[in-house]
Parts: C-alpha cells; structure tokens; sequence
C-alpha cells in the first residue's frame, strides 16, 4: 500500500469518526486533522475539501463494484447493493447527502447512475427523447429519493425502500399515460 493511500485512508477514518458526534457541514478540516494527527497541509495535499473526501470514500468503498454491476447491466441488482450499501452506512451518508451540503457527492452519484439509466432508455429504441437530458432528470430523481430515504424515521430496509420506488414508478408511469392518451369517450 502506498503512503498516500494510508494519509487517505487515515483521513477518511477521520471523518469517520468527526461524523459520529457532528453534522458534516460543521467538520472542518482543522477537525479530521486533529483526529488523525496530520497537519492541514497533508490534507489539501491529498483533497480539494472535505466533500472531495466523502465522493473518496464512496469510490473506495464501493464506487468501483457499481461500475462493474453498471456493466454487468442488471439494474435491479444496482440499485439493490447500493441501497444495502447506503443502509449500512446510513448514518454517514445521510449526513453526507444532507440538503446543507454541497452537492459534490450527489452529483458524484448522479454521474454514477447516468450510464445505467441512459442504458435502459436506449433499449426503447423507438422513443424519440432526449436520452442524455432524460437520464439525467431520472439519476437526480433516485439520489433524491435515496437521500429521503436515509432520513426516514423509523428506517425501513433496503428491499422495502426498492419496492415502495418501484411501485411508485409504475402508478405514476401509468397515470402519466392516462393523462397524456386519454380515451375517447
């Protein structure tokens, strides 16, 4: 292991660590510096700001199976490990996707999911949208439900969230079809 992925890892552990008794949007730097006994130097050096240091953490922990899976082509199975994923984790991450932070990891997320939904809508090849415009939309909706669910109180599994998404998408795909074909009377 190189010097520099120890100086990261100690720093993401940090963070960690600085999350478990504060918000992220009150850490600063000086903070996770003081945790894992580096100066602020060794910080910058390494990342931009803290919020580069989360979208580090997400890509070392599990950032690289999603590209795999993306791949792969099985969205459900996707969506199921990073929701299973999120859950494990869903103190940190709730912090991290929380509305007061800079959207460096949501974008990040985003970004992440564009390839899978651009592939799903490409297999209809016969619809004429905008497939770049459309899968964004659609990314930045998921993050938006996911980050929602890691709020929710009492917390409810991985598999339910999932479920509840997807029967969700089918009422509101069929009420938008009734809506835009309406049948004649």
């Amino acid at each position: 292991m190189s010097s520099s992925f120890i100086t990261k890892q100690a720093l993401a552990d940090a963070l960690k660590q600085c999350m478990q008794t504060k918000t992220l949007e009150k850490i600063s730097i000086a903070d996770i510096c003081l945790v894992c006994q580096l100066n602020r130097k060794s910080f910058y050096y390494h990342f931009k700001d803290k919020y580069a240091l989360v979208v580090w953490i997400f890509n070392q922990e599990i950032g690289y199976l999603l590209r795999e899976y993306i791949e792969q082509g099985s969205s459900y199975l996707v969506a199921l490990k990073l929701c299973t994923y999120f859950e494990e984790h869903r103190d940190f991450y709730m912090h991290a996707l929380s509305d007061g932070c800079p959207g460096a990891l949501r974008d990040h997320l985003v970004g992440e999911l564009e390839p899978l939904v651009s592939k799903t809508l490409s297999l209809d090849s016969k619809s004429e949208i905008n497939i770049e415009g459309v899968s964004r939309m659609v990314s930045d909706f998921l993050i938006s439900a996911l980050s929602q669910w890691l709020k929710r109180m009492p917390p409810i599994s991985a598999e339910q969230f999932l479920d509840e998404l997807i029967a969700v998408a089918l009422v509101l795909t069929k009420r938008v079809s009734t809506l835009l074909n309406p049948t004649p009377e």
